[in-house]
């Protein structure tokens, strides 16, 4: 769901002798204009109480929040999510929003089943191969993984680098390395997982510097030079992470968008060593850009390797 308004807040009920009584309120919004989520009501046998489960995308797990019943009703109602359902019978007063996916189980799932279904949106992600024998295997480094896919959109959600502005690091010790490799890898199908591959993934480690560090991805973000041929990732470090996939060399080849969104900037895994602390990204009209710092919402164009 995106735009979702407080959806944590049972509705006023009316008892059969005509008065109002309140069940429960607990303010909380999950999702918002451009941002989908994902949210699960649970219910467990012989509660009275409602506990919700929401991606909580932004954070580092799913969340749940438990709405108590603080009144008791002695009528049997409809429950209703996006509308109203008057007395008379008709839905009226409808939310505005998009629900890509909803489904409705009959049994208790469980509190891990729960936060399994709420740890990432039902986002459909399409990628194509970008190179063969890219990487080298994490568990055998002798050995090199078969080939890499590169995602042909950017995530729906847009994420910083480092929360704390910071670059020190690089890659390897950034904070969206650190999403992408546990709260995004989990939450892809188990089958999925089973082909995708952990391999060794070179970038530099940021301060201006042209040292290298190779941290272990199951999920990474392509380098600069992996994004373009230009003058300015043609030497060291840059050549150290990676070569450039072929199809890759022109602006229009570049842009990148979230599904039905517009051109967006997206991040590489590059730093600009001619600087203390600026981070290489793609701009909207698909031109490698030096000077962004790693506080800053981008998008993300993930690869994974087979």
């Amino acid at each position: 769901m995106d735009n979702l308004p407080d959806f944590m807040k049972y509705k006023d009920k009316f008892t059969d002798s005509g008065f109002v009584e309140k069940i429960s309120r607990v303010a909380k919004s999950a999702g918002s204009i451009g941002n989908r989520d994902m949210v699960v009501f649970r219910h467990k046998k012989g509660e009275n109480n409602i506990h919700v489960y929401y991606s909580n995308l932004n954070g580092d797990d799913p969340a749940v929040v438990e709405l108590e019943r603080t009144k008791s009703t002695i009528i049997d109602s409809t429950l209703v999510f996006g509308c109203s359902k008057a007395d008379d019978g008709a839905y009226e007063n409808y939310a505005v929003g998009n629900v890509y996916w909803s489904k409705i189980w009959y049994e208790d799932l469980g509190d891990t089943v729960c936060k399994k279904l709420v740890s990432w949106t039902h986002e459909n992600i399409a990628l194509e191969v970008c190179s063969f024998k890219k990487y080298y295997l994490s568990n055998e480094p002798s050995k090199r993984c078969t080939f890499s896919l590169l995602a042909n959109h950017l995530l729906d959600r847009k994420r910083v680098f480092n929360s704390n502005g910071s670059n020190a690091g690089g890659w390897t010790a950034s904070e969206l390395n650190a999403f992408l490799n546990a709260r995004f890898y989990e939450a892809m199908p188990t089958k999925i997982k089973l082909l995708i591959k952990q391999v060794t993934v070179n970038s530099s480690i940021g301060q201006g510097s042209n040292e290298l560090s190779a941290s272990q991805c199951y999920v990474s973000i392509p380098a600069a030079i992996e994004l373009s041929n230009s003058y300015e990732v043609s030497n060291e470090p840059f050549t150290d992470e990676g070569e450039t996939i072929s199809y890759m060399t022109s602006n229009d080849a570049r842009k990148r968008s979230a599904v039905d969104g517009d051109y967006t900037s997206y991040w590489t895994r590059s730093q600009n060593v001619s600087y203390t602390n600026y981070i290489y990204t793609v701009n909207e009209q698909g031109d490698l850009y030096g000077f962004n710092t790693a506080g800053t919402q981008n998008g993300v164009l993930i690869e994974i390797s087979f």
